[in-house]
């Protein structure tokens, strides 16, 4: 792996940590959606969803924003990846981050967050 890459990937897992501490530090988030249309946006929630997950409280977390868990999830994996890509000089990052979707996913990714949307507006998350 190159140098400047190497950086790269060390500057976002900084960044990573960094946004993880406020997240746990932060008391009070408002959704700037929100507070302009008065209607939670798909991803409303997902601030104290994270904090939720990272306390070990699943269920609270899936309550707040139906996506949380699996995002969660995702951002771990990759950044576990990236901790590896750092420590060992690889690249196993590149795979998830340049993986190309399809019309089918674009289509899952579409569904997903409309759900999300919904669920958040009938919930007035």
């Amino acid at each position: 792996m190159k140098f400047n890459n190497r950086i790269k990937r060390l500057i976002w897992l900084i960044s990573g940590g960094v946004t993880i501490f406020v997240l746990l530090l932060l008391d009070f988030y408002q959704c700037p959606v929100k507070l302009l249309f008065h209607i939670p946006c798909p991803g409303c929630g997902m601030s104290r969803a994270f904090i939720a997950i990272l306390q070990l409280r699943l269920v609270d977390a899936f309550n707040l924003n139906i996506l949380s868990i699996p995002l969660f999830i995702g951002l771990a994996i990759v950044g576990t990846l990236l901790v590896l890509d750092v420590a060992l000089s690889t690249d196993y990052s590149d795979r998830i981050l340049y993986f190309k979707l399809s019309k089918v996913h674009y289509v899952i990714l579409f569904g997903l967050t409309l759900l999300s949307w919904t669920m958040n507006i009938i919930r007035g998350v």
